[in-house]
């Protein structure tokens, strides 16, 4: 099996911790970043070589926004990556 390039957005630590930590059980999953704001997470999302996005619907970030602004910038601009939304709402 091919490995999987996975980024993690979510504004709290230890969210980022726990998925990390349990993506990092499955052999063939790389964690290639990991983001608490929009901002900084469409900043990057140029460099990294992703196949999959796990994000936090409410998330903070000035440029872009959150929930479905943030999603519809990235299927707009990214369209090969996936996402997988989280959250506690």
């Amino acid at each position: 099996m091919n490995n999987m390039n996975i980024i993690i957005a979510d504004d709290h630590p230890i969210v980022l911790f726990g998925i990390r930590k349990s993506l990092e059980q499955i052999e063939w999953v790389n964690v290639v970043g990991e983001f608490e704001d929009s901002t900084a997470l469409i900043n990057n999302l140029p460099k990294l070589d992703a196949h999959v996005l796990i994000t936090d619907l409410s998330m903070p970030g000035d440029k872009y926004g959150d929930g479905i602004t943030l999603i519809k910038y990235i299927k707009r601009h990214f369209p090969s990556l996936s996402i997988i939304v989280l959250t506690m709402n």
